[in-house]
């Protein structure tokens, strides 16, 4: 998937993205969703 898919797909689920990138020692890439509720909260 190209980044534009990513961004499109975590941000369409209220989520979001954090890419901390340092020359030479490489890329890190979070993808950070909500927590879904408990089966017992949802109604």
């Amino acid at each position: 998937m190209g980044l534009a898919v990513v961004h499109g797909v975590i941000h369409k689920l209220n989520g979001h993205i954090h890419i901390e990138s340092v020359e030479g020692q490489g890329t890190c890439v979070n993808l950070l969703l909500p927590r879904k509720p408990a089966r017992s909260q949802q109604r």
